[in-house]
């Protein structure tokens, strides 16, 4: 099989007909899949994707969660100013299809302001539920932590900022 994707990349790579951004787009996709693929051959999937709509509880749950765990990782990792923190966390999730500029702002607002309004289910659930890959923000900070042990989404939506003392950052 891997030598098939290669062959696939390498197909995408010779054609003269497609121009860089087609390139990158269509590498990007087969990346965000064969991630997919990856975890659920591995067995990985569990929490990945949510499977259910978001609720406005679920949703508070998981803005006190990110919020919390971003401010650990600042302290932890002895960031200079949280300005510095989001210009290191913000790359790893806006390389997702569904993300886009709101969001982007949206999320820097929850970040970094003190008491932010909470993400709402329609927000949640517009930027996740259905969507193939997993949601960003959830991904972008598992990445970001490099815990080995985090928690599912679902734990995430059901117990919120109760989890940040559990997850120990590399």
């Amino acid at each position: 099989m891997g030598d098939y994707i290669n062959k696939l990349f390498n197909q995408y790579a010779d054609d003269d007909f497609a121009g860089d951004e087609l390139k990158g787009s269509v590498i990007k996709d087969i990346n965000i899949r064969l991630s997919n693929l990856e975890n659920i051959l591995l067995g990985n999937n569990s929490g990945i994707v949510k499977e259910t709509p978001f609720t406005a509880a679920e949703a508070k749950n998981c803005t006190y969660f990110m919020k919390g765990l971003f401010e650990k990782i600042i302290k932890h990792r002895y960031y200079t100013s949280s300005k510095e923190a989001w210009l290191d966390f913000i790359p790893l999730v806006e390389k997702y299809n569904q993300w886009n500029k709101f969001y982007t702002l949206r999320l820097k607002e929850i970040l970094l302001i003190e008491e932010p309004d909470p993400w709402t289910d329609d927000e949640l659930n517009e930027l996740c539920y259905g969507n193939k890959c997993p949601c960003p923000i959830y991904s972008g900070l598992k990445e970001w932590t490099g815990a080995k042990q985090f928690p599912t989404q679902q734990n995430i939506c059901d117990r919120g900022d109760q989890l940040i003392e559990s997850i120990e950052i590399v």
